[in-house]
């Protein structure tokens, strides 16, 4: 967490992690979409998330482009999850 000095792998300390946890899930609760929520828990969502962890050797590739090498937690969309609804 962002001012927290103990050291982490993932990025939370235990003392961060609930809050962290709670926020995400609050957001899916009153803020992200119905459609949106149903769409990260599909089968192919699930699958597509692993094969781009190992094809990036679970490796954070925003970080890799600045010169630092951190695990990835998340994987990000090429294209919005929303511009992309719109599109199609």
């Amino acid at each position: 967490m962002r001012g927290c000095r103990e050291l982490t792998r993932d990025g939370y300390c235990p003392t961060h992690a609930d809050g962290k946890q709670q926020h995400e899930k609050y957001y899916n609760k009153h803020v992200r979409d119905k459609q949106s929520t149903s769409f990260y828990k599909s089968r192919e969502w699930k699958q597509t998330r692993q094969l781009v962890l190992i094809r990036d050797n679970y490796l954070c590739q925003s970080c890799l482009k600045q010169n630092r090498v951190v695990p990835a937690v998340m994987v990000h969309h090429i294209v919005e999850l929303d511009l992309n609804k719109r599109l199609t």
